[in-house]
């Protein structure tokens, strides 16, 4: 330790002072008031981890226990940070005030899904006024990257607070970011305790397929992608196959920088692997993720879905074989978000001349499949009321068990039970509307 110490009666005056220690240094500079009514004012600098139990003791206990709650993790430096104390603050004064700067360093964290790789800045302002059980406060945070599920995200911008009127929830509107060539819009809150809930609504808008669905494989910049590129080996923005886009409401090059210098996609979006665009409303306790509930869409367009795991399967279970030049080309779903459990109501997948489509469940994150399917041919004539009791019969003579992982589903055929029910769909009368939960094998 380094640095110049002056005590006097009523204060201790602090010059350079430097300190390192197993997790990290700091710096700090200014006045520590002693008589109980003179302010404290200091400005430090530092470079530690999440965990350092000394640059901790700068910030307010909630501000700590958002941290623990959130399993945040990874190195940091501060730069710029300034903490006033007041003893006796005036009126309108705050009895704390901090506001500071914070390069992230590969952070991690965990909310609702685990968030990898951080890199950017926070910019983090506190406000602890007398009488109030908890500070205000705001952070702005500008992510150049980091990874949600292993899918990356770059840049992301968001700025968290609380208020008077809910001081116990930090909620965000609008959070935006690049996800392969497309763009992650979201709103919501996190709690301030433990015990309290979060919630996000999240919109993707025209995401490249093939990176999304396979980061490990089809991701470049992924750390287990076979060819591993690093930011400064990213596809150049004028790269024969480059697509022109549209950021924020600007015209931009794929792979161009938008705002502060960040990299609104460091990939070039391959529009031929097609296109994917999902929302999902979602809400849980932080100490409980099996407690999160949520309801979603997803779409898939102008994609090449027959040489995916799962549409291969199903083709082969069906014993069927697509005309030349006729592949499946779009999915589309809505499904529940319960605890662990994902519940399809629809899902379907879809081509010129042939439909796949049912309900079932996924396991997250495992992704274990228990679907029911049934596949139609689009492009057969129809006649009216027979082929939809013809339709009716097939189905439920027929139909396809999908159970394995989406990376390596099985199939077999089953039968389906309901006939009683499935004559009344074609004919009407009393029971033809029938719900999801009549789609299960016996």
């Amino acid at each position: 330790m380094t640095g110049r110490l002056t005590v006097r009666p009523d204060t201790i005056d602090i010059d350079q002072l430097r300190a390192a220690f197993s997790t990290g240094s700091t710096e700090v500079n200014g006045i520590v008031g002693l008589d109980g009514t003179t302010p404290t004012a200091l400005t430090f600098t530092a470079t530690a981890d999440t965990h350092c139990p000394y640059t901790r003791k700068f910030l307010p206990d909630t501000a700590v226990a958002v941290l623990d709650g959130l399993e945040v993790t990874g190195d940091y430096r501060l730069a710029d940070a300034r903490l006033l104390v007041r003893p006796e603050p005036q009126a309108g004064q705050a009895a704390l005030e901090l506001d500071a700067k914070v390069n992230l360093v590969d952070t991690n964290l965990r909310l609702g899904v685990p968030v990898t790789n951080l890199r950017g800045t926070l910019d983090a302002r506190v406000r602890q006024y007398p009488d109030q059980a908890q500070p205000l406060m705001s952070f702005d945070l500008r992510a150049q990257e980091l990874r949600a599920s292993d899918r990356r995200i770059a840049p992301l911008t968001v700025t968290l607070g609380n208020t008077d009127q809910d001081p116990d929830h930090l909620r965000f509107d609008p959070m935006l970011g690049g996800v392969y060539g497309g763009v992650l819009v979201g709103a919501g809150s996190i709690p301030l305790d433990a015990d309290g809930s979060y919630r996000f609504d999240l919109t993707l808008s025209d995401v490249a397929v093939d990176p999304f669905l396979k980061p490990q494989i089809n991701d470049p910049t992924h750390p287990g992608s076979p060819t591993v590129l690093t930011s400064a080996g990213r596809f150049a923005p004028d790269a024969p196959n480059a697509e022109r886009t549209t950021v924020f409401g600007q015209a931009s090059d794929a792979g161009s920088t938008v705002g502060d210098g960040l990299s609104f996609s460091a990939m070039e979006r391959d529009v031929s692997t097609g296109l994917l665009s999902a929302s999902l409303a979602v809400e849980a306790t932080l100490a409980d993720a099996a407690a999160r509930r949520g309801r979603g869409a997803l779409l898939i367009t102008d994609a090449r879905l027959i040489n995916k795991p799962l549409s291969t399967a199903l083709l082969r279970a069906s014993n069927l074989s697509l005309p030349s030049g006729a592949p499946l080309n779009s999915a589309s779903a809505r499904y529940l978000v319960e605890g662990d459990t994902v519940r399809f109501d629809e899902l379907s997948l879809d081509g010129p001349s042939l439909t796949i489509a049912g309900a079932g469940t996924m396991m997250i994150p495992s992704t274990e499949l228990n679907l029911v399917m049934v596949s139609r041919n689009t492009k057969a004539p129809r006649l009216g009321p027979v082929s939809d009791l013809l339709d009716m019969f097939n189905d439920e003579l027929l139909a396809i068990r999908v159970t394995g992982t989406l990376e390596s589903p099985r199939t077999g055929v089953t039968t389906l039970r309901g006939f009683q029910r499935g004559w009344q769909s074609v004919f009407g009368g009393s029971g033809a509307t029938m719900s999801p939960a009549d789609n299960l094998v016996e």
